[in-house]
């Protein structure tokens, strides 16, 4: 059910339950169940307040669960807590983000995204945290990725970035990326290396990518 007024304000609850997707065309047979709850509004600017649960359910025969809720309001994201397992596909999202002295953690291990039947496959982990505020964001992250296929015919054999980037000016910004057989808008890169180093006022750009039939060296300060 759902309510909505005058001044856009919103409220909805939701249940569903032994959801199927293969009833509705070439999705793999599932049995989902989910409920919760949101509220918030849309004036004078976007607000949100969410809570839902995911019952034990399974997807293509394997498990499904999880529970979330989070806030919204003023550009600043805070109660976020979510804890799902789609799959065997797992994401942790906790924390606040927007002010300073919140930080948002997240950490995410998916092994087998094709059983999610979104037009993607391979195996995808991340961790990490963003911390401070939204124009100086503090960053700790990694990324590894292997047999990566995405929409659009987007693909990579494997991906490695790490990325640490300090709030203020004159902080640390150190970062790489690590990839290798690249598939995108009809062309394939072989491999490319990109690194990052320096402060976030003052740092160096380097790059090397290897295609077919050239290579591609550049530094740029």
């Amino acid at each position: 059910s759902m309510q909505l007024n005058a001044s856009r304000a919103f409220a909805a609850t939701f249940e569903a339950s032994q959801i199927n997707p293969a009833r509705l065309g070439d999705f793999p047979r599932a049995r989902l169940n989910a409920q919760g709850k949101v509220s918030g509004a849309l004036l004078p600017e976007l607000s949100l307040q969410t809570q839902f649960t995911l019952p034990p359910g399974e997807l293509d025969g394997r498990p499904v669960k999880g529970q979330g809720r989070l806030r919204y309001a003023s550009k600043h994201l805070s109660d976020t807590d979510i804890d799902i397992d789609l799959a065997g596909n797992r994401a942790r999202i906790k924390g606040a983000y927007g002010r300073a002295g919140d930080r948002l953690t997240w950490d995410i291990n998916a092994p087998a995204l094709a059983r999610l039947n979104l037009g993607l496959a391979g195996r995808l982990t991340s961790s990490g945290s963003a911390s401070g505020e939204p124009l100086q964001p503090q960053i700790d992250a990694q990324l590894e990725a292997s047999d990566l296929r995405l929409p659009g015919e987007v693909s990579a054999d494997s991906l490695n970035l790490q990325l640490k980037m300090q709030g203020a000016a004159t902080g640390v910004f150190n970062g790489q990326l690590d990839a290798r057989g690249i598939q995108a808008a009809g062309q394939r890169i072989q491999s490319a290396r990109a690194s990052v180093q320096g402060r976030r006022n003052a740092h160096t750009l380097a790059l090397d990518a290897k295609l077919s039939d050239w290579n591609v060296v550049a530094s740029l300060a």
